[in-house]
């Protein structure tokens, strides 16, 4: 078996990634995006993996966007023992910019207020009822990647978020000839439209009860999957038109230093292959 796994990092364009390689006649998608399976929902068993993919062929690649899994550091032995061929793809992005964009992702998924200056130094992230922590003290983007670097037995595609947002196009054709799979993306073949942006319009109360991993699983167990499809792609569709200017709000009046951070990421390549 074949599969295409997005790790992370969250806020780096994996929205857009799914959407888009999601139409590639050689990949194959589960209807919802992020599957958690080598990490919340490895309990369930390949059977349940496997079941989330019902159409595919043995030709096509299997696709799992599942952004939390950068943070597991479990997530990349459960790969290790995969019985199948796993080509992993990361997205980083600049820590100071991502990790305001994470803040203001995971804000939109609490009712509570969350404190900027605590959360610049970590946060308990709760996944459809699971808890994850983070350390975001300054040197956490290396720590985190270093780890996949390092544990990863097969390749890995990474690619710097700016490089990303200046040709997305050079993105997706270079994950193509890294699964190996035939050409599809062009300019009129591909949509370069910004997905889930910080400044979104968001339903807040339809965001956290999608978190709820119950009844998410529910949902998706009781609907079909095409119009679980249709009904995912309108959310996201109407959640792009943006706030008007004065309504957003991005007041981050205290950042923590991210000096080793900032010298890490100036360092990466824009696309780059890890054997």
């Amino acid at each position: 078996m074949k599969l295409a796994v997005i790790a992370g990092m969250p806020r780096a364009g994996t929205t857009f990634m799914y959407l888009n390689l999601k139409d590639h006649p050689s990949i194959a998608s589960s209807a919802v995006k992020e599957i958690n399976y080598f990490s919340f929902n490895f309990g369930r068993g390949f059977s349940w993996f496997n079941s989330l993919f019902g159409g595919s062929t043995t030709n096509q690649v299997r696709l799992d966007v599942s952004p939390s899994y950068f943070f597991d550091l479990e997530a990349s032995e459960r790969m290790n023992e995969f019985d199948g061929d796993v080509k992993l793809i990361i997205g980083v992005r600049d820590p100071k910019s991502w990790l305001e964009s994470f803040y203001q992702q995971i804000s939109n998924h609490l009712i509570r207020k969350l404190d900027w200056e605590a959360f610049q130094k970590g946060h308990d992230w709760s996944i459809e009822g699971n808890m994850c922590h983070l350390d975001f003290k300054d040197g956490f983007l290396q720590r985190y990647l270093d780890h996949w670097k390092t544990n990863y037995k097969g390749e890995i595609l990474i690619y710097r978020y700016d490089h990303f947002k200046e040709n997305p196009l050079d993105v997706l054709q270079a994950i193509e000839s890294f699964l190996e799979i035939p050409s599809h993306f062009k300019e009129e073949t591909f949509s370069n439209v910004i997905v889930n942006s910080s400044s979104r319009k968001n339903n807040k109360l339809l965001t956290i009860l999608m978190n709820i991993g119950w009844l998410k699983s529910l949902i998706f167990k009781l609907i079909p999957s095409s119009f679980v499809e249709k009904a995912r792609d309108q959310v996201i569709k109407n959640s792009n038109l943006t706030k008007p200017k004065q309504e957003v709000k991005k007041s981050f009046i205290h950042t923590e230093s991210r000096d080793e951070d900032e010298k890490y990421y100036s360092a990466l390549k824009g696309l780059e292959i890890v054997k």
